[in-house]
């Protein structure tokens, strides 16, 4: 499934920015992850740490992995309850 960039909402991506995107090829958030922050932040009137913010996001939309791991503080404690709750009682 792709993301058409119009029909999402990106932070600093307004009308005239989709349309450089799009001149540039770049139509959907996939398209836009691909480009990466280099690419985007060449675009004219795309300042990189704008680009950054928007391929964030759309990484977020699209559930691309992140460049980092994502940390769970949650998962050691779900891990462990399994195990307590099938030690049988003693008879």
């Amino acid at each position: 499934m792709t993301h058409p960039i119009d029909q999402h909402d990106l932070p600093g991506i307004g009308p005239g920015r989709r349309k450089r995107l799009a001149e540039a090829g770049i139509l959907t958030l996939e398209d836009l992850v691909a480009a990466g922050v280099d690419r985007v932040g060449a675009l004219p009137h795309i300042p990189p740490a704008v680009a950054a913010r928007a391929i964030d996001a759309a990484r977020v939309i699209v559930d691309a992995p992140p460049a980092e791991g994502p940390a769970s503080a949650e998962e050691p404690a779900s891990a462990e309850e399994p195990a307590s709750a099938e030690e049988p009682a003693s008879a």
